[in-house]
């Protein structure tokens, strides 16, 4: 899939960065989402996946803008630190129309 240009980077006390996703986070969070996109981008690095789910969005907004749209909340830990980072996406089809890095899980797990 795709990787959109702007990216948001949300731990527990809310967005810490958002912007062209080229910017360099000077957080440890954020040097840590940076790894990871590195390592989707590259496939070089030490992160694996240890979870995934994918459901249809709900969001009404995203429902009416993009009809038939899933999301997908994965569950990331990097081998070296042992750092858990969720990536979430809305896809439609194999275009992913939005994405966020967050510290902690929607879900609650």
């Amino acid at each position: 899939m795709p990787v959109v240009d702007v990216v948001l980077v949300v731990d527990d006390g809310g967005i810490i960065a958002a912007g062209p996703a080229d910017d360099r986070p000077l957080t440890p969070f954020g040097r840590a989402v940076l790894s990871l996109r590195d390592y989707l981008q590259t496939g070089e690095g030490s992160w694996f996946k240890v979870g995934e789910v994918a459901e249809p969005a709900t969001s009404l907004s995203r429902r009416i803008r993009h009809r038939g749209a899933i999301s997908i909340e994965q569950a990331w830990r990097n081998r070296e630190t042992g750092k858990t980072v969720y990536r979430h996406v809305i896809a439609v089809g194999d275009q992913i129309v939005h994405e966020t890095y967050r510290a902690f899980s929607r879900r609650g797990q």
